[in-house]
């Protein structure tokens, strides 16, 4: 008697450019649920970071009759030099966090700075897995991604966050404009092209994201999260340089 059924076709795994296959290598795309909670925890560590980045600013633009100058560039460069440590730091966060789950392995995520309060975090395995509860409430939910808590939404939100806290950044950036000149243009510059590149890519970021979790696979959006940490670090380069030199 011969078997009509079929063996089952093995799962292809959807090709990935060179940079994610040197920065997340092996393994197969995790649940996307976790993807895009991953993407969301990120943008929250750049949010901290933009806002001690202003806060840098702010002292330095404004406490000139509080502070005596040495105590005052001290504190702005303190300020500046932790939020760019915490955007590299958010990204290397985020890249742990993607490896584990890629690769079902325990992670053990510290705070994304080493001055930032925080506890180590140990995740196991199973929590990785995409058979969690999500999935069953998931096929009741509406279209067009079938997600009862609208995880593409969510995300899109926090990444229009972002953007706001980057114009915000610019602002209090172009403050330092009748002190400093024409050279402090570069931060508004950088900022402001981060806002512009987010906003131009929302779109396009919002459908992928739909389709991805209604096929339940969502490749790690690796270049936004690598342009938007470098940014953040580059605001806190240029800024420290300002008060230092000047």
């Amino acid at each position: 008697m011969i078997n009509s059924e079929q063996p089952p076709k093995p799962t292809v795994q959807p090709s990935r450019g060179r940079m994610a296959e040197r920065l997340l290598p092996g393994g197969e795309e995790p649940d996307p649920r976790f993807t895009l909670a991953n993407e969301r925890t990120f943008l929250a560590w750049i949010r901290t970071s933009l806002a001690l980045l202003a806060g840098g600013i702010a002292i330095e633009a404004f406490t000139s009759g509080l502070f005596i100058e040495p105590v005052r560039k001290g504190l702005a460069v303190l300020l500046l030099l932790l939020g760019m440590m915490l955007s590299g730091g958010a990204a290397m966060r985020w890249l742990r966090v993607e490896r584990s789950m890629r690769n079902k392995a325990p992670c053990r995520c510290r705070s994304s700075c080493p001055c930032w309060p925080g506890q180590v975090h140990w995740l196991p395995p199973s929590y990785w897995s995409s058979s969690s509860g999500a999935d069953s409430v998931a096929s009741h939910a509406p279209s067009p991604h079938g997600d009862p808590g609208l995880q593409p939404e969510r995300t899109a939100l926090a990444w229009g966050r972002t953007m706001l806290a980057l114009v915000t950044a610019s602002a209090f950036f172009l403050r330092w404009l009748p002190t400093y000149g024409p050279p402090i243009l570069m931060l508004p510059m950088v900022s402001g092209s981060a806002a512009l590149a987010i906003y131009l890519t929302q779109r396009r970021r919002y459908q992928a994201r739909s389709h991805g979790l209604a096929g339940e696979s969502i490749e790690a959006d690796l270049p936004a999260v690598l342009w938007t940490a470098f940014a953040g670090v580059a605001l806190g380069g240029l800024g420290i340089a300002v008060v230092l030199v000047s």
